[in-house]
C-alpha cells in the first residue's frame, strides 16, 4: 500500500518540474541533436538542388502533334530550335558565372536574328533579243533589261521604262508604274527583277516585300506588253519567304525563295513554320510529301522552288527544302541546292573541325520536282559560277577549311595527323557522276595554304579558278577533257586579284577585281600558255574606291570582243567642284591589246546595264539614258 501511494505521488508531479529538474548537460545534448538533424537535412536539400541534373526532353511538347502530317518535320525543327540547358545543374551554373564575374568577362552577344512596235496597231513589230550572258545556255536568267529588236525594257526602281531602238534618235515612250501590292510595307526596290517572254508579249516581274506584319513575300506579277505604250497587268500570285533567284526554262518559270521559320514557332499555326503559296483562293501550306528534310537539321531555313507556267502564272508543282539554304544552280535539267555545315573529326587522337557542304540534286522536267539523290564534299562553295553541269557531270570547286580544335586534349608539342598537315583555307574541284552523285575524281587542296576562291568560271572542258590571299592570287586552268586524269597550270603570284571571271572564246580568259592596291579596279586578259596561265593585256582605274560586283551589269559582247563594267572615280572633279563621278567604260580587245572605247557619267553602279547594238552603245542607269555612237 505505501509503495503505491509513492507512486500515485510521482505521477502528481508536474512535467515541468521533471524536466527542470534534469541536468542541464541531458538538456543541450537533445537540443543539439536536433539542430544537426535540421542542418543535415537541408544540406541534403541543398545539395539535391546544386547537383540534381537539369532535364533536357525537347520532344515531350511536340508529342501531342503525333496525328499531324508534319510531325516529322515539327519533330526535327523542334530539336534544331530548341536549346539545350547552358549548364549541367544549379553548381554549373553558379560557380560559372562566379568565374565569369571574377573575371569581368562581358557576356557574348546572342546570334543575331537571320534576319531579284507599231503604234497604230499596237501589236509588237519587235522579236525577242537576249542580252543577259547567262550561266547555262537556254536556263534564261531575270534582269533589269531585255529587248525586242525594235524596243527595250528598262527596270529602274518600281518603274518599266521603255525606250526605242533608233540609234542616236532613240527616247523613252513610256513609263509603267508597277501596281504596289495592297498589304506591303516596304518593297526591296534594289531586287526587283523581270523576264520577257520569247513571244515578246509579257513581262514577268519578281517583286520582293514586307508585308503589314513585317513577314517577307514576293509577287510573280505577269504583265501584258504587247502594246508597248499601254502596259497592263494580267495575272499576280504571291508566296511567302524572302525572294532569291528564278530561271525561264521553255516557257517553265522556275522561281526560288527562303522561309524563315519563326523563332518560336506555334505549331498549332502552320504559317509559322512552314512556308506558303497563294492558289488564288488562300494561303495552303506546302504539302508534306512535298517537303524534304535532312536527317540532322542545322538552319531554320527552307529553300522553296515554285514552277509555273509563265504564260499563265498556273503553278504546277512546289518543293520545299529544309536547310539547303546556300548556293543555287540549274542546269538544263535540273535544281542543285547546297547546305554548308563544319563537322568535327578526330584524327591521331586529334580533334579537327572541317568545313563540308552536301549537294542535292532535284530534276524539274517532268510535271513534278524529283529528288534525284545527294552528295557530300569538303569545303564551302562561292556562288552559283561554282557549279556546272557537263554531259552527265557536275563540276564542283569549293573553299576547304580545316582547323584543329583546341580542346582539353590538345598540347603543344603533339604532332599534327598525317591526313591534316595542312591546315587553314585551300580550294578543291570534284567531278560528280550526276546519274548516282558519286565523286569520280577530285583535285584536293591544290591552292596554296590560306587562300581562298575569289571565281570560278566552267568553259566546255575547261576550268578556270581564280584564288587569293590579301592582294596576291594565281589563276588555276583546268583541263578536265580527260576525267580521269585531271591536269591543271596557273598564272603563279600575281598582284591583285579577280572576283569575276569572264571566258572570251578562242582561249581568252577576262577578269576583273582589285589591283596591287585597294583603291585599283583591274582588268586583265589571259591566255594558256605551253607552261602556264600567262597575262596578254592589262587595263587599270587608280582612285576607284568601287566598281560593279554584279555580273549582269557588265556588257560582254564576245564576238566584237567588248567589256563594259561601272566604277566610281574618288578624284575625279566635275565642273562643281564635286569629287567623285561614277562612270560606265567600255573596253575592246582585238587579241593584242586592251582599250578604251568609250566612257560615260552614269550613275547606278550594279543597276546600270549598257547593250551593243549595230554602231551604238546604249546605256541605262538612275534615270539616265545614253547613246553613244562608237564609230565616230
Amino acid at each position: 500500500m505505501k509503495r503505491d501511494r509513492l507512486f500515485s505521488t510521482f505521477s502528481d508531479i508536474d512535467d515541468a518540474y521533471i524536466e527542470e529538474a534534469r541536468p542541464k548537460k541531458m538538456k543541450k545534448t537533445k537540443a543539439k541533436w536536433i539542430r544537426l538533424g535540421a542542418l543535415a537535412a537541408a544540406l541534403t536539400l541543398l545539395l539535391a538542388w546544386l547537383f540534381v541534373p537539369f532535364t533536357y526532353n525537347p520532344g515531350a511538347k511536340v508529342k501531342k502533334y503525333e496525328g499531324s502530317e508534319y510531325y516529322p518535320v515539327i519533330t526535327k525543327l523542334n530539336a534544331y530550335l530548341s536549346t539545350p540547358p547552358r549548364y549541367q545543374n544549379n553548381f554549373d551554373k553558379i560557380f560559372s558565372n562566379l568565374v565569369s564575374c571574377s573575371k569581368n568577362d562581358m557576356m557574348a552577344p546572342g546570334d543575331a536574328p537571320d534576319m531579284d512596235f507599231d503604234y497604230e496597231t499596237g501589236k509588237p513589230e519587235g522579236s525577242y533579243e537576249e542580252v543577259t550572258d547567262n550561266q547555262v545556255e537556254g536556263v534564261i536568267e531575270a534582269d533589269l533589261i531585255k529587248r525586242t529588236t525594235t524596243h527595250f525594257f528598262y527596270l529602274d526602281g518600281l518603274s518599266i521604262k521603255v525606250y526605242s531602238i533608233a540609234g542616236e534618235a532613240s527616247e523613252l515612250v513610256h513609263t509603267f508604274e508597277i501596281p504596289r501590292p495592297e498589304n506591303a510595307k516596304y518593297i526591296y526596290s534594289e531586287n526587283l527583277e523581270f523576264y520577257l517572254s520569247t513571244d515578246a508579249r509579257r513581262l514577268t516581274v519578281i517583286y520582293p516585300y514586307n508585308d503589314k506584319n513585317y513577314e517577307s513575300v514576293y509577287d510573280i506579277i505577269s504583265l501584258n506588253v504587247e502594246n508597248p505604250l499601254g502596259i497592263t497587268e494580267q495575272n499576280r500570285t504571291t508566296v511567302t519567304g524572302a525572294y532569291t533567284s528564278s530561271r525561264l526554262v521553255n516557257g517553265t518559270l522556275l522561281v526560288v525563295g527562303e522561309y524563315y521559320v519563326h523563332y518560336k514557332p506555334d505549331y498549332d499555326k502552320e504559317e509559322t513554320f512552314l512556308p506558303q503559296y497563294n492558289t488564288g483562293d488562300g494561303f495552303e501550306s506546302v504539302p508534306m510529301d512535298n517537303i524534304i528534310a535532312p536527317d540532322k537539321v542545322n538552319s531554320r531555313r527552307y529553300t522553296v522552288v515554285t514552277k509555273y507556267d509563265e504564260s499563265t502564272l498556273t503553278l504546277k508543282d512546289t518543293l520545299a527544302v529544309l536547310s539547303y539554304s546556300d548556293v543555287l544552280y540549274v542546269s538544263n535539267s535540273s535544281i542543285y541546292l547546297t547546305r554548308g555545315y563544319t563537322e568535327n573529326i578526330t584524327s591521331n587522337s586529334q580533334e579537327f573541325s572541317v568545313s563540308k557542304s552536301e549537294i542535292l540534286r532535284i530534276d524539274y522536267t517532268g510535271d513534278t520536282f524529283v529528288e534525284q539523290g545527294s552528295t557530300t564534299v569538303d569545303g564551302t562553295f562561292l556562288n552559283q559560277y561554282s557549279l556546272d553541269e557537263h554531259e552527265g557531270i557536275l563540276r564542283a570547286v569549293t573553299t576547304t577549311t580545316k582547323n584543329r580544335v583546341y580542346n582539353t586534349n590538345w598540347h603543344s608539342d603533339m604532332a599534327l595527323a598525317p591526313d591534316m598537315l595542312s591546315l587553314g583555307t585551300s580550294a578543291s574541284l570534284y567531278l560528280i557522276n550526276i546519274e548516282n552523285m558519286q565523286t569520280m575524281n577530285s583535285v584536293i587542296d591544290f591552292a596554296p595554304i590560306g587562300e581562298t576562291v575569289r571565281s570560278v568560271r566552267f568553259d566546255g572542258t575547261n576550268a578556270y579558278v581564280c584564288t587569293a590571299v590579301q592582294n596576291t592570287d594565281p589563276v588555276f586552268f583546268f583541263d578536265l577533257s580527260d576525267t580521269e586524269n585531271i591536269t591543271y597550270k596557273d598564272t603563279g603570284t600575281i598582284t591583285g586579284f579577280s572576283t569575276s571571271l569572264i571566258q572570251l572564246g578562242g582561249g581568252f580568259l577576262l577578269g576583273i577585281g582589285q589591283g596591287e592596291v585597294w583603291d585599283t579596279v583591274k582588268v586583265e586578259i589571259y591566255e594558256e600558255s605551253e607552261n602556264g596561265v600567262v597575262s596578254v593585256a592589262k587595263y587599270e582605274v587608280e582612285h576607284a574606291g568601287y566598281y560593279a560586283t554584279e555580273y549582269k551589269s557588265y556588257l560582254i559582247d564576245r564576238k566584237n570582243g567588248l567589256f563594259g563594267f561601272s566604277y566610281t572615280d574618288y578624284k575625279y572633279q566635275d565642273s562643281y567642284g564635286k569629287y567623285e563621278s561614277t562612270f560606265y567604260v567600255v573596253l575592246h580587245f582585238d587579241g593584242y591589246h586592251l582599250t578604251e572605247l568609250t566612257k560615260v557619267t552614269l550613275p547606278g553602279g550594279n543597276t546600270s546595264r549598257a547593250v551593243h547594238i549595230d554602231d551604238y552603245i546604249y546605256f541605262f542607269g538612275g534615270n539616265t539614258f545614253v547613246v553613244d555612237n562608237i564609230t565616230d
